[in-house]
């Protein structure tokens, strides 16, 4: 994948907020902006994929992402499955 074009120091206003990257190839775009607290990853549309609350970068914000990582529950510190 070859990017065609990136501004890591763009401050355009857009409807999801400030626009602080954005990178474009063949297949779309990558946006990552910041609207008050929230910084927001977008894939070139105002859906939001994921976000982080900047004063609380642990908490995950969107349900997917929570059940997602919940299988990690069951892993030990070396990375091998847990057994009950």
């Amino acid at each position: 994948m070859k990017p065609i074009q990136h501004g890591a120091r763009s401050c355009q206003g857009t409807l999801m907020g400030k626009e602080l990257y954005r990178i474009e190839d063949g297949d779309g775009s990558i946006v990552v902006t910041q609207r008050g607290n929230k910084r927001l990853l977008s894939f070139g549309s105002r859906l939001e994929q994921s976000s982080v609350l900047m004063n609380m970068p642990h908490f995950l914000i969107h349900q997917y992402t929570q059940i997602m990582l919940l299988g990690l529950l069951f892993v030990d510190d070396e990375g091998n499955g847990v057994s009950h």
